[in-house]
């Protein structure tokens, strides 16, 4: 189970169709995955740490995305633990009855993320 007060970190690769240049943030494509949200459970993981395991995992990023699961279950999706076999603390966020987040649900996770830039890794 996921505690509520646990901090979720979204990394955003340096795709287009992530970043809205005209207001600097991230899109709700984002948080689009038919596969589930693919996430990091922060578990007490300093800054430096994740954005280094997030390099170690992908070659280019932007920065990460960060949001509560409470916000995400006040938005009506579930966050479940997904271990992998390399990352103890991958998560999923789905939908509350589908994998995939609705629209609504997107939109409103990218817009009340916290948005960490990379500066050293890539300018935006």
């Amino acid at each position: 189970m996921v505690d509520c007060k646990e901090t979720l970190h979204r990394a955003i690769k340096p795709k287009p169709q992530f970043w809205d240049t005209k207001t600097n943030r991230v899109t709700s494509a984002l948080f689009k995955d038919s596969h589930g949200v693919s996430v990091d459970r922060n578990a007490g993981k300093s800054d430096e740490q994740i954005k280094h395991e997030f390099l170690s995992k992908f070659s280019e990023l932007k920065g990460d995305a960060r949001l509560t699961a409470g916000f995400c279950f006040d938005n009506f999706c579930r966050v479940e633990a997904n271990p992998t076999l390399n990352n103890k603390h991958h998560a999923l966020i789905l939908g509350q009855t589908s994998v995939e987040l609705t629209k609504g649900q997107a939109k409103r996770l990218a817009e009340n993320s916290t948005i960490v830039i990379y500066n050293d890794v890539l300018s935006s």
